[in-house]
């Protein structure tokens, strides 16, 4: 399957919304895809990752991680994977996909608030093996909870703030020690700010025989 998103940032992406809004569908020609990451992900040299991405910058990331993870269900030894994301709220329905209520009840399971959605990475992963960051950075007054889908009881990968990135990278060292592995992917998409973070983090705690090797995309916003 493959799954596009296209944001509507101009004239020209606008009238294409328009137009599939009102046809429906339309016949594409793909020609692709090009580049790969920086980093070995499909083969044995890493078995902890770590993707950090900030709005629609989630697209490439769940598509690798996805990938990553049917590789773990067809026997890869993959050991862990933390997935991270920060969305700011209704940034992702104002500015990736008109969803209104009446689509959004009938096409997604509820498991996040509405300001995640497109949501695609794959869920029934075991506790052991993945751990989700979905992080709501500008949540609504609690009064709107229940229009936005924002249900913190239910939804247990849902936290509210900023990721703190520091603790999430001192957790992850400290599964690579419990597991004797001492490389660490660390993949990101999303904003200069976000990316940058990342990347120093990587540095410094790239120290005592592990290495947190870095990829990165910049989404400018």
């Amino acid at each position: 399957m493959v799954s596009l998103h296209i944001r509507v940032l101009g004239d020209w992406t606008q009238r294409l919304y328009d137009y599939v809004d009102q046809t429906r569908q339309i016949k594409v020609y793909l020609d692709g895809p090009y580049g790969t990451p920086c980093l070995d992900v499909d083969g044995d040299r890493y078995k902890m990752f770590m993707f950090i991405s900030g709005g629609i910058g989630i697209t490439p990331m769940q598509s690798i991680c996805n990938d990553i993870l049917h590789q773990r269900k067809r026997g890869r030894d993959i050991k862990r994977v933390m997935f991270i994301w920060s969305v700011r709220d209704l940034f992702m329905v104002t500015s990736v996909l008109d969803y209104d209520k009446e689509y959004f009840q009938k096409n997604t399971n509820l498991r996040l608030p509405i300001s995640f959605c497109p949501d695609l990475v794959v869920r029934g992963q075991p506790q052991e093996v993945m751990e989700n960051y979905f992080h709501l950075t500008r949540e609504r007054d609690s009064s709107k909870f229940e229009e936005a889908n924002i249900r913190p009881e239910m939804q247990p990968d849902l936290k509210f703030g900023r990721p703190e990135l520091p603790k999430l990278f001192s957790k992850m060292k400290g599964y690579a020690s419990e597991m004797g592995e001492t490389k660490v992917a660390v993949l990101t998409c999303g904003p200069t700010s976000l990316v940058n973070s990342a990347e120093k983090l990587c540095a410094t705690f790239s120290s005592g025989g592990d290495t947190f090797d870095f990829h990165k995309e910049v989404f400018e916003f």
